[in-house]
């Protein structure tokens, strides 16, 4: 009996120390379980298989004032203007945090095509740190 007892010891302090380690980890990384970013990729809803990314840099002087909304908003402008096919005519928050949102956009039939995600900069403000979108 005693060898049970010991043995379910040895099995709870491992769980206990798998736990321990589990908080470390998330503590570390600054998020939360239930704060996970999903991959901005599973949000679309692309008719074929490809899709483009955009890697983004930035100018480190400028503050940005505008919201994500309103970025996305801008973004939304210029590419009507550069593709015509691309039509994106709605955005909602996917994600959002108080440091990064995913800023989806759906097309006439409610599919969606492309997806912005944000990072909150204590100094500069909101800040793209990609795009995804169908191809």
């Amino acid at each position: 009996m005693q060898h049970r007892e010991r043995l379910h010891a040895q099995i709870i302090g491992a769980v206990v120390i798998a736990f321990a380690l589990m908080a470390a980890i998330l503590v570390i990384s600054g998020r939360s379980a239930d704060a996970a970013r999903p991959d901005p990729a599973t949000y679309l809803q692309c008719s074929g298989d490809r899709f483009i990314t955009t890697e983004v840099t930035h100018d480190s002087t400028t503050k940005e004032t505008r919201t994500p909304g309103q970025l996305a908003d801008a973004w939304a402008n210029g590419m009507a203007g550069q593709r015509p096919d691309f039509q994106p005519v709605a955005h909602r928050d996917a994600f959002s945090t108080e440091n990064g949102r995913d800023v989806a956009f759906t097309n006439t039939a409610g599919r969606v095509v492309a997806v912005l995600s944000y990072e909150r900069d204590a100094n500069l403000g909101w800040r793209l740190e990609s795009a995804i979108e169908c191809a």
